[in-house]
């Protein structure tokens, strides 16, 4: 797996967090979120969560195809995986790999595979001198805000989360959480709320 790290510039240890990124991958905004973290004290890692053969389909331009084609779809097919598939075979052939794609990274088993590597991640920046490995949180935006509150139910020492306009951990894993969690979300956004 690769990332994107910031640091501040003075020596540490300062507290670490795991920016997560949008479903359009480890693009610039990530990376900037990341500096901005920095420049406020914090050593960040922005991972990349698409890595192997899912990173040749799952490009910024391939998500933006997508999602076009998802823009007059019902707001229900991200929660139904069956009706999912079956909108994707109704599209274009040239549509279908990124769908196809995009299914299977928003599928609750490869999220629950995400958030184990953000174990990893978090297990890299406690190694760094300049963390404080006792003060390691997460945020992520939409796509990443889903896998930061997934990653939150596994991880117990996750101090602190941001989930930015992502769907909620299941139910029955809230219990397993113990880090302070902030939800951020869009009152009429039907996909999440």
């Amino acid at each position: 797996m690769n990332g994107y790290l910031a640091e501040p510039e003075e020596k540490g240890p300062y507290p670490a967090l795991l920016v997560v990124h949008e479903i359009f991958g480890l693009d610039d905004h990530p990376k900037d979120v990341a500096r901005r973290f920095a420049a406020q004290g914090y050593v960040a890692l922005a991972p990349n969560l698409f890595t192997g053969p899912i990173a040749e389909t799952m490009t910024p331009a391939n998500v933006q195809l997508a999602m076009r084609a998802l823009a007059g779809a019902p707001s229900d097919l991200r929660s139904n995986p069956a009706k999912f598939r079956e909108f994707a075979e109704s599209q274009p052939p040239e549509r279908r790999p990124v769908l196809e794609a995009l299914a299977q990274v928003t599928d609750p088993v490869t999220q629950d595979g995400f958030a184990r590597d953000l174990i990893a991640c978090r297990e890299f920046l406690q190694s760094l001198p300049s963390v404080n490995p006792q003060r390691i949180g997460a945020v992520g935006f939409c796509f990443g805000g889903a896998v930061v509150g997934r990653y939150a139910t596994v991880d117990p020492t996750l101090t602190a989360g941001v989930i930015f306009y992502g769907q909620n951990p299941p139910l029955d894993r809230v219990p397993q959480i113990r880090a302070q969690l902030l939800g951020q979300y869009a009152g009429e956004d039907p996909g999440i709320t």
